[in-house]
């Protein structure tokens, strides 16, 4: 099956040949990133990608579902000891926020991590975190957020909207920061 952007290359090449069938390179860039925006919606200020995951108990989470709030992404796997520093700040910061308009979701990338589902659990366990973790299985929410390493976590406010991102080890007050920030963005 031929990729959408090769076909819509193939289509704008056979329209650039004939004669008026578009106006000139400047369209044809515009119709490519506009592709390319609606492929990567991952940007402060772009609608965040929506998604369903299932948590440890094996309900469905989707993110759409949680508008009206704050909500927290990070993504990590338990071998990366950057992402496993981060968690320990994480559990603190869900315990701020718990019974408040800010979620928190810790999403692991089975498919980058060399443990199972139940190995992780025991892990999460054995270091008492309780905040909400979902399991992207295949990596696919992990490769729509362009995740290229581990942590990597997202603020997006209440109307679904990404207003921060980090690709560093945060801390409790980084973390506190930008999601006032987002809470602020009413």
């Amino acid at each position: 099956m031929i990729k959408k952007s090769i076909w819509i290359g193939m289509v704008l090449g056979i329209c650039l040949s004939m004669s008026g069938c578009l106006k000139d390179m400047k369209e044809v860039e515009s119709i490519k990133k506009e592709e390319t925006t609606k492929k990567s919606e991952v940007y402060v200020g772009e609608q965040a990608y929506d998604f369903t995951l299932l948590d440890r108990e094996g309900n469905e989470i989707r993110l759409s579902d949680l508008k009206e709030k704050v909500v927290l992404i990070n993504f990590f796997t338990t071998k990366s000891p950057n992402a496993v520093k981060e968690l320990k700040d994480l559990q603190q910061v869900y315990e701020k926020y718990e019974k408040d308009d800010v979620v928190t979701l810790a999403v692991n990338v089975l498919a980058a991590e060399k443990k199972d589902m139940e190995e992780v659990n025991a892990f999460l366990d054995e270091k008492g975190y309780t905040f909400p973790v979902l399991f992207d299985i295949n990596g696919d929410v992990a490769i729509g957020y362009k995740v290229r390493k581990y942590p990597f976590t997202y603020i997006i406010d209440e109307k679904g909207k990404i207003t921060d991102f980090s690709w560093e080890v945060m801390d409790k007050e980084e973390m506190i920061q930008k999601i006032e920030k987002a809470r602020q963005n009413k």
